[in-house]
């Protein structure tokens, strides 16, 4: 979306939907994924993407609510002038690579 729109995106990690699954797993020891990885990079968990205006998205929220009860909706970030793609974390707002699931590894 960022890339075909000549933009960036700033990701909140606290905000990230992160399934039960990848939760746990990251519990299992020092060389578990963290749970955040998890949510960007694997391949089994899908969410749908999408942007709104910011002016919108309280309005869309609501009706998502009411169209949808049992489908969460999630906002994860903004939208960035600069160019790449940024995960904002309780370290700091760093760049994100692309670290896509691998099924020849």
């Amino acid at each position: 979306i960022c890339k075909a729109s000549g933009v960036g995106a700033e990701v909140w990690a606290d905000y990230l939907p992160v399934s039960r699954v990848a939760r746990l797993l990251a519990k299992q020891g020092d060389a578990a994924k963290p749970a955040v990885a998890a949510a960007l990079t694997d391949g089994e968990d899908f969410e749908l993407l999408f942007s709104i205006d910011p002016v919108d998205a309280v309005k869309l929220k609501d009706q998502w609510r009411e169209a949808f009860p049992e489908t969460l909706i999630s906002c994860i970030g903004k939208i960035m002038e600069q160019p790449g793609i940024h995960l904002k974390d309780e370290q700091g707002i760093r760049p994100l690579t692309w670290h896509g699931y691998d099924h020849f590894q």
